[in-house]
C-alpha cells in the first residue's frame, strides 16, 4: 500500500548528512589559521582546522563503511577483465 504512494525518481536522492557542513567549517578554520600564520600569528591557529578536517575524513568514511547501502559506489571493478 505504501508503495502505491511512493515517488519514483529517475535519479538517486541521498540521505542528509552532517559531514559536508562540518568539513566546510573545518576547511574554513584551516584557511583562517593559514592566513593568520602568513600574517605573523602563531601556528597554533591552524591546529583546530587540521583536527576538524582529519576528524571529518575519518568519521565520514566510518559512516560509509558501516552502511555501504547508503553510499554511492562505483559500478566498475578494479579486477582484471582477463582473469
Amino acid at each position: 500500500m505504501a508503495e502505491a504512494h511512493a515517488k519514483h525518481h529517475d535519479y538517486h536522492l541521498v540521505d542528509p548528512s552532517p559531514w559536508p557542513a562540518i568539513g566546510a567549517t573545518s576547511v574554513f578554520l584551516l584557511a583562517l589559521g593559514g592566513i593568520g600564520f602568513m600574517h605573523g600569528m602563531s601556528l597554533f591557529w591552524i591546529v583546530p582546522g587540521l583536527l576538524g578536517v582529519a576528524y571529518t575524513m575519518m568519521a565520514w568514511w566510518a559512516t560509509l563503511s558501516r552502511n555501504p547501502a547508503s553510499s554511492i559506489r562505483p559500478s566498475f571493478s578494479f579486477t582484471s577483465a582477463t582473469a
